[in-house]
């Protein structure tokens, strides 16, 4: 018969009776004091605590006698198994190789701002969890680590499925978490990660792909006068969709880095970034180079230079490299570049060309910064259907009193005349009449209606109907996914909102 699965919360040996239930056969073959093989396909639940008087030598993991430490509880547990642990300091160095459920105290309950007993691994030196090749699909929740000279490390992967969540990092001298060998729907979620020093790093992942790859909700808080990033990755386009999802970062708090979030030259592709906090920190909120990303809802303040800094650090000679593709809406900004004169929003003019004029960056509340945006490159960047902090439109660039933008190559109006949180929808422009009223290249002939980009222009050759040509009408204006009617002559444009 298969033994039942528990998952434990904040377990104790005074109440594990009432909480662990094991079934009549195990309980009779041990009456019997006779060995009870496990089918290889059966899954149950080691006891962990360190408050446990008894030895460990004749095998733990029982209600009667628990494991004393994790790292026991983890050489008795098999694949699948859960190993619960109660509340507690373990001063322990733990190797996870199986995928194991590893549930602390405070298992299933959000790191943030909650109270009560821990689970507590810690060392003075070293990686307090160190996840080897084998624990794909493993989890490692409700736990606090505390010390060390690093939080969690991977040294092996890929580590497909595997959970971090719930967790507390608090003071590694050199690094929280740093996950290294790749991964397919990896999760962090829900944890505090406090690094102990200025050079202690955040979270970071290797430039092994990382497809489907989550960070949500959780606080990531640099020590004083920190040099490193909250988040950091950098790879070839290795953080991408998955067979099941979408990269996500998502409703994260980040503070007190020099760099909150380090998107590397190449790194994100097709994923969401939204809803985080951003700042203050003292350089910028985020930077880097992803590709078809949706950034939104988030909010950048407070940051020494900029709050976001679309960039591939150079490269203009690589066309995957850098920032591209990308939409960037309905984010605010405020209080950035006050330490540094830097702008809310800055676009790199070191990409390969016609990859900058791509990204798409509207309806967005941008006021109270040093400077509203900078880009000071040929390719011309739209920067319509923004809030500038005043009615009239932005300064610099813009003929009002809003935060100033710099570039001679930046397309500003129209502007919103009041915060995008109002609802007001951005005014209409003029419908293009000539070539040079148009993005890029001007007309374009498509064989396919197969729009692509806000202000694109196009071109229909009329080739007659059933009832001879068709004169040409005047330009008109079409809606997201607009169809245009067939014979149409050439030179007739279509701006697309």
């Amino acid at each position: 018969m298969r033994e039942d699965r528990t998952r434990l919360i904040g377990w104790r040996r005074a109440t594990v009776a009432a909480i662990v239930a094991t079934t009549a056969v195990v309980a009779v073959l041990a009456a019997m004091a006779v060995p009870a093989p496990r089918p290889a396909s059966a899954t149950s639940t080691v006891l962990v605590d360190a408050a446990d008087p008894t030895p460990d030598a004749g095998g733990c993991g029982t209600t009667t006698n628990p494991c004393d430490t994790i790292q026991t509880g983890i050489h008795q547990a098999r694949a699948g198994d859960t190993v619960a642990v109660a509340p507690g300091t373990y001063a322990e160095r733990l190797v996870l190789d199986k995928p194991l459920a590893l549930l602390g105290a405070r298992a299933g309950t959000d790191a943030r701002g909650r109270t009560g007993e821990e689970s507590v691994v810690t060392a003075p030196y070293g990686t307090l969890l160190t996840l080897r090749l084998g624990a794909a699909g493993a989890s490692v929740d409700g736990f606090t680590f505390r010390g060390g000279y690093q939080a969690v490390a991977a040294t092996g992967g890929p580590l497909d499925g595997l959970s971090i969540v719930g967790n507390r990092v608090e003071g590694p001298l050199l690094g929280t978490i740093r996950l290294m060998g790749g991964g397919t729907d990896v999760t962090l979620a829900r944890n505090v990660i406090e690094s102990g020093t200025s050079f202690a790093e955040g979270i970071a992942l290797g430039a092994d792909p990382y497809d489907g790859f989550w960070l949500v909700d959780n606080e990531l808080r640099g020590a004083p006068g920190s040099t490193t990033s909250g988040f950091l990755t950098d790879g070839d386009r290795n953080v991408g969709p998955s067979a099941t999802r979408s990269p996500r970062i998502e409703g994260n708090v980040v503070s007190g880095w020099t760099l909150g979030m380090d998107l590397g030259r190449a790194s994100v592709d097709m994923g969401v970034v939204a809803e985080n906090v951003l700042g203050p920190n003292a350089w910028a909120g985020l930077q880097g180079g992803p590709r078809g990303t949706r950034i939104t809802g988030n909010t950048f303040r407070d940051n020494g230079w900029a709050g976001l800094a679309l960039t591939g650090y150079g490269g203009a000679d690589d066309p995957d490299r850098g920032a591209q593709d990308n939409t960037v809406e309905h984010n605010t900004f405020t209080g950035n570049g006050m330490l540094l004169s830097g702008p809310a929003l800055y676009v790199s003019d070191d990409q390969y060309p016609g990859t900058v004029s791509t990204n798409r960056i509207s309806r967005n509340d941008v006021a109270g910064n040093a400077r509203g945006a900078v880009y000071e490159g040929a390719e011309t960047v739209e920067l319509e259907c923004n809030w500038w902090g005043a009615p009239d439109g932005p300064s610099g660039a813009g003929p009002g009193s809003g935060d100033p933008v710099v570039g001679a190559s930046v397309a500003v109006a129209p502007w919103l005349s009041e915060p995008f949180a109002a609802g007001e929808p951005c005014p209409a422009p003029a419908a293009p009449t000539a070539r040079s009223d148009c993005l890029e290249e001007g007309w374009t002939r498509y064989t396919a209606l197969a729009f692509r980009n806000q202000g694109d222009c196009v071109s229909f050759v009329a080739t007659g109907g059933r009832n001879g040509p068709v004169a040409a009408p005047e330009p008109a204006r079409g809606g997201p996914g607009a169809r245009a009617a067939s014979g149409l002559a050439t030179g007739v444009a279509a701006t697309l909102r």
